[in-house]
C-alpha cells in the first residue's frame, strides 16, 4: 500500500462511525508486461464458491513500484516487467 503522505487530501467525509479521506495524486506508477498492465489474482474457494482476490499494482511513488516490479521478475523470470508512469498532467 502506498504511503498516504504522497497523496493530497482532497476532502473528508463521515460514514457511520468512521472518518474517511478522499486522497489524490496527479501521477501514479504501475507495472506492465508486453502490452498489458499487471494484476495478480489469488484463486480461493469458500465452501463450493470460487472467489478470486485481485491485487492491482498502482503506486504513488516510483520506488515502491520498482520494488514490486523486481519481486515479480524474481517470481516469473521468463517474463519481462517494467514500471510505467501515468500522469494526468501534461509535460
Amino acid at each position: 500500500m502506498s504511503r498516504p503522505e504522497s497523496y493530497q487530501r482532497l476532502d473528508r467525509y463521515r460514514a457511520g462511525s468512521s472518518d474517511h479521506m478522499i486522497l489524490g495524486v496527479p501521477t501514479m506508477y504501475t507495472i506492465k508486461s508486453d502490452d498489458c498492465f499487471i494484476t495478480l489474482a489469488d484463486d480461493r474457494r469458500f465452501g463450493n464458491s470460487p472467489v478470486i482476490k485481485y491485487k492491482r499494482f498502482w503506486f504513488s511513488n516510483r520506488k515502491q513500484a520498482e520494488n514490486h516490479c523486481n519481486r515479480l521478475a524474481r517470481m516469473c523470470p521468463s517474463r519481462s516487467f517494467e514500471v510505467v508512469e501515468i500522469s494526468l498532467t501534461q509535460s
